[in-house]
């Protein structure tokens, strides 16, 4: 996946190599010499024409005037890839200002190929290293990207752009903690730098540390970075940590400013599917394909929201088109598993759950991954695969609630006694719980269950009268622990 915080650099100066000083002196005689030559023309025909010297000078003041506001026009429009400066100097300095104007413009093959030659002009100069990296970047070319920024490095280590263009290479490579270990450095020397938080948020979500990734997100954001890029990090980190109202909100904010962001209707839809607003959530994800029909994630999330509704073959093939636009995921297979787990098909989940462990590229998508191939595994009666499943899930991402509840719930209502262990089922659930922030109703006959099956059935009894609404099948329960009875799944 392309990570968009890459950042050129302009400003720093190498010391004392004396770059600027020929430039300057040569800017400043021209301007020198032209303005004088146009005072000296005005007031000679002024003085010709003697009625009319008031007059004259006006417009002599006046047209100075123009002219200098036309001679600096100019210099910013016609001189901004910095044409001039190159051709009379033809230095580092003005090769890499000159590719950093033509990226301002898009055009980054010429710019490579000035920071190309500045390279070749001074082998020494860390910021045309550093700008080349940022093309990588563009290009997706990261193993260039990290070599030309760890030049960059090497010879500045004090260029904190450097260290955010290394992390977004480790970034596409997948190896996060050395992309945490630049971005905490990149914070270090430049504190006020927002796409340091930016790559910093990306890591700690792919990684698992969601609260930290929503720190960074909002830090980035405080700084002044308003692209779709941190937006969408930034639901996602709320919707990690179960802040589901509050990611509804900012992407209703996001949507204001920008109807027409199909992520921002993706990210409401998926936490109004989290909030029970099924059709709310139907009816984004379906605005979200009506704006962009190749939309994969948008086909994902549509298909979840009609697997909750129960509408299995429809949410199937709503994954199925999510595969066609966007390829196999480990996400998507992981979803798609789920909806195959409920029709029955107990081959083509598990079929899917292996692919999705198999191409899991973070430790987020292998612990959803796990999860769910845990989730059948249990279903299958195959408790202690279930449980390791559940075990590597946590492992994976500490921060991902479900193995925590999932595992909680076999240790405590396992029909075979060997897999049960009640005390450790109650810190599970309890971990759950904090890490959604005791904001998840649906989650509480867990921590009942747990409770009663580590003795405490007086606990048991006040969680599970706090489930609200409470099936038929809850009634029962509540009625087992009032009984000091514990709850028992049914073998399979």
């Amino acid at each position: 996946m392309t990570n968009p915080y890459a950042v050129g650099q302009s400003t720093q100066r190498t010391a004392s190599n004396g770059r600027n000083l020929p430039r300057t002196l040569l800017f400043a005689f021209c301007v020198i010499l032209t303005v004088g030559a146009f005072i000296s023309v005005s007031l000679a025909i002024a003085f010709l024409i003697d009625d009319a010297v008031e007059e004259i000078f006006v417009a002599m003041i006046l047209g100075l005037a123009v002219f200098g506001t036309s001679l600096v026009s100019k210099l910013a429009g016609s001189l901004a890839g910095h044409h001039f400066r190159v051709w009379v100097i033809g230095d580092a300095v003005s090769l890499n200002h000159r590719g950093l104007a033509l990226l301002g413009m898009d055009r980054t093959d010429e710019a490579m190929a000035d920071f190309d030659r500045a390279i070749q002009t001074d082998a020494n100069f860390p910021l045309a290293y550093n700008n080349r990296s940022y093309c990588y970047s563009l290009r997706e070319q990261w193993d260039s990207a990290l070599g030309d920024a760890n030049q960059a490095i090497s010879l500045n280590p004090n260029l904190a752009e450097a260290y955010v263009n290394r992390s977004t290479a480790w970034v596409n490579k997948n190896e996060h903690l050395h992309s945490l270990d630049d971005c905490e450095q990149a914070i270090r020397l430049n504190p006020q730098m927002p796409a340091s938080y930016a790559n910093r948020a990306w890591s700690l979500i792919s990684l698992g540390k969601f609260q930290d990734a929503l720190d960074s997100t909002t830090r980035a954001a405080q700084l002044g970075a308003t692209d779709v890029g941190l937006r969408n990090m930034h639901l996602m980190a709320l919707s990690h940590c179960g802040r589901f109202q509050e990611m509804y909100d900012t992407a209703t904010r996001y949507i204001k400013a920008t109807p027409r962001q199909t992520t921002y209707h993706t990210s409401r839809g998926q936490a109004a599917a989290e909030l029970k607003q099924s059709e709310e959530a139907r009816r984004d994800f379906e605005h979200a394909i009506s704006l962009d029909p190749s939309n994969s994630t948008a086909w994902c999330g549509l298909g979840s929201v009609l697997l909750s509704l129960g509408n299995l073959d429809e949410a199937i093939e709503a994954f199925d088109h999510s595969v066609n636009h966007g390829g196999e995921t480990s996400h998507l297979l992981a979803s798609r598993g789920l909806a195959f787990h409920f029709t029955g098909d107990f081959k083509k989940a598990m079929a899917d759950f292996e692919k999705a462990v198999a191409i899991s590229s973070d430790p987020l998508s292998l612990a959803i991954a796990c999860n769910n191939r845990g989730y059948t595994r249990h279903a299958l009666g195959q408790y202690e695969q279930a449980a390791q499943d559940y075990s590597k899930a946590i492992d994976s991402a500490p921060e991902h609630p479900n193995a925590y509840k999932n595992l909680a719930w076999q240790m405590a209502t396992c029909p075979e006694e060997k897999f049960r262990d009640g005390k450790r089922a109650v810190e599970l659930a309890t971990k759950a719980m904090e890490i959604r922030q005791w904001n998840a109703n649906e989650w509480l006959p867990i921590l009942a269950a747990s409770n009663a099956e580590a003795g405490d059935f007086e606990s048991a009894v006040n969680w599970q009268e706090k489930v609200a609404p409470k099936s038929d099948e809850e009634t029962q329960a509540l009625a087992l622990f009032q009984k000091g009875k514990p709850r028992r799944e049914n073998a399979v």
